[in-house]
């Protein structure tokens, strides 16, 4: 029988609400924190998200508060929602709250700008190998929200140092529809989960212009090399790549619709402003802030990865998208 827990889901957008939403469904207690009172106000009385997910009627085990520390007092688990550059903040902030039982997993897919790491390796630098290894797990994988929430078929991997804090997640909060595979390789899984963003930007904008499907084919193919070869420089393992958390979720990132990043690269083909793009996606694309620092991080050990650099140099303004695009194509075609 699932043990039932409390757990508590930082961030009420599309990707906290269906994860409240799947561990609720499984009778979890779940603590949904929000930023906007009204937001939560609406949850609580209608049992909807009407921003989000306007015809999805949420679970009744979910409640919704701006109360954070009452969030952590009550949670086992503590799911992190919040876009890639709020995590180490949140964490610093609320940290006080956080005690010697508790699980923290983050689910955002990013580095660490100022210091071109992953966030385990930074919270690890902060506040010591032994507090990540207490506490801390990545959850990544091919997982579009939408398509969580309805309960479609979704495989994640779910890394930690820890077997036991490990285990007890994976016995908790995976089920058939929402599987969890077990991985070691907390570098790896966010790694791949920041970088495969990059790379749909640049497949977006390729597909965008026109430059057909073998191009996209090669762009996916040579650019999980580049994201193996960023990720073996940062200490993971480069098996991880070939798994959910690597191809997987670079191929549904560069091929669907859903992903945002994706769209990104299909404005910037229409001659759009990232602003004009953002506004009319509404949501955080973490590829334009994660190619910055894939470029850096490839600049300070002195890899080779063009398509990272080019997409880097589309989205900043330092070369025009399209040239950067063949540049890059004519690179690696």
């Amino acid at each position: 029988m699932r043990p039932q827990k409390k757990i508590a889901v930082v961030g009420g957008g599309s990707w906290g609400t269906a994860l409240a939403q799947s561990q609720a469904r499984l009778g979890h207690q779940v603590f949904l924190w929000l930023r906007s009172q009204d937001a939560c106000e609406q949850i609580n009385e209608t049992r909807y998200n009407s921003k989000y997910y306007p015809e999805i009627q949420l679970d009744s085990k979910i409640f919704a508060t701006t109360d954070i520390q009452a969030c952590y007092e009550q949670a086992q688990i503590i799911l992190l929602a919040l876009p890639s550059s709020e995590i180490v903040p949140w964490i610093e902030e609320t940290k006080i709250y956080l005690r010697d039982h508790q699980a923290l997993v983050c689910t955002s897919k990013g580095l660490d700008l100022l210091h071109l790491q992953t966030l385990s390796q930074k919270l690890a630098q902060i506040y010591g190998s032994k507090w990540t290894h207490r506490h801390y797990a990545v959850l990544s994988g091919p997982s579009f929200a939408v398509e969580l929430i309805q309960q479609l078929p979704t495989a994640v991997d779910l890394a930690s140092s820890n077997t036991e804090l490990r285990n007890m997640l994976i016995d908790s909060c995976s089920d058939t529809h929402f599987k969890w595979f077990p991985s070691k390789d907390m570098i790896g899984l966010e790694v791949g989960g920041a970088l495969k963003n990059i790379l749909a930007i640049a497949v977006g904008a390729s597909d965008g212009y026109g430059f057909g499907e073998n191009a996209r084919a090669a762009l996916i193919t040579k650019g999980l090399k580049e994201i193996s070869k960023v990720g073996v420089a940062l200490g993971a393992e480069p098996e991880t790549f070939f798994g959910l958390s690597g191809m997987g979720d670079l191929l549904l990132t560069c091929t669907g619709d859903q992903s945002r990043n994706r769209q990104v690269g299909l404005g910037l083909s229409t001659g759009k402003s990232l602003k004009d793009i953002l506004t009319q996606i509404q949501q955080t694309a973490e590829g334009i802030r994660s190619c910055k620092i894939a470029a850096d991080i490839s600049e300070r050990h002195q890899l080779e990865t063009p398509i990272l650099t080019e997409t880097y140099h589309a989205l900043y303004g330092i070369k025009d998208p399209k040239k950067a695009i063949i540049d890059l194509l004519h690179t690696i075609v």
